[in-house]
């Protein structure tokens, strides 16, 4: 890129409708046979995808949540309104309703409903199927053959940079349900909510 010494327009390193990859594995796995080649900086830093900002608009309108939050631009732009459904459909990629989507059904259950989240997994278990939970309380679950617990991080910033990872090895140990628990609206939360619900539009 640096020899090249020009700007570059190039798609995601993802299939549409599959959890983004944020390993230069994750990258292999997708898009093998069809590049010649992936170049492993590491890790990614963030792990959600940036956040698009219409400014056509009036105020701005945000057509995906991101890294950068309405937090940080407000200060900076002024006022900023999140984008309803409709406005969002080819507008900016990753707005359609079905995104991110693992191979399993995936279903969101409110944190505090820890309740709800052992009511599925004894259904689900119970129905013979194999079950992922996603939660920041892996105490309150037992891992076993039939469910696999996946313990996220408390803060929002690392559940972010780990969220598409643990969604892939899910898939990757054959889960046929994921229940996520849902995390709190404010800062880089409402982009994780933003891609959950559309993985959760598989269902």
């Amino acid at each position: 890129i640096r020899a090249f010494g020009g700007p570059i327009a190039a798609p995601s390193a993802n299939l549409s409708g599959r959890p983004s990859g944020t390993t230069a594995i994750h990258v292999f796995q997708d898009l093998r046979g069809k590049i010649d080649l992936v170049l492993d900086a590491g890790p990614v830093e963030v792990g959600v995808e940036s956040t698009v900002l219409d400014i056509s608009t009036n105020p701005p309108t945000v057509l995906r949540p991101g890294a950068v939050t309405t937090e940080q631009l407000e200060p900076i732009i002024g006022e900023v309104v999140m984008g309803k459904e409709r406005q969002l459909l080819r507008r900016s990629p990753g707005t359609r309703y079905r995104h991110y989507s693992p191979k399993a059904g995936v279903i969101l259950v409110e944190e505090k409903n820890k309740e709800t989240v052992a009511q599925l997994i004894e259904q689900y278990t119970k129905e013979g199927r194999k079950v992922g939970v996603i939660t920041r309380q892996p105490h309150l679950y037992q891992s076993n053959k039939k469910v696999i617990v996946k313990a996220m991080p408390p803060e929002l910033k690392e559940y972010a940079k780990q969220m598409f990872a643990v969604i892939r090895e899910l898939d990757e140990e054959g889960v046929d349900e994921i229940i996520a628990e849902e995390v709190e609206e404010r800062g880089i939360g409402t982009a994780i909510m933003d891609r959950l619900r559309r993985a959760a539009s598989n269902k």
